[in-house]
């Protein structure tokens, strides 16, 4: 919850792209986690560039299919919630 505060949502999404795809599926959760945590936060979407949309889109895809069922949970409701 501090890091969520400390770092700014861009920032801290482009930290964790590269662990999307990690083989670990708990590190895949917590990446669907805190990227759900980070666009979800009403200060962190409106901070968000459309280029990051792009990514954090790809991103979510992936997980929603992903073998962890909490990283799809996570994944899901982030869809739902920034893309309708």
């Amino acid at each position: 919850s501090k890091a969520i505060n400390s770092i700014t949502p861009s920032k801290m999404i482009q930290a964790l792209i590269p662990h999307a795809a990690n083989k670990t599926a708990l590190i895949r959760a917590k990446v669907a986690k805190f990227v759900t945590m980070a666009i979800t936060n009403k200060l962190g979407a409106s901070s968000l560039k459309l280029k990051d949309f792009a990514k954090i889109f790809q991103i979510l895809v992936a997980l929603s299919a992903d073998a962890n069922p909490d990283a799809r949970k996570y994944a899901k409701s982030a869809v739902v919630a920034v893309f309708g």
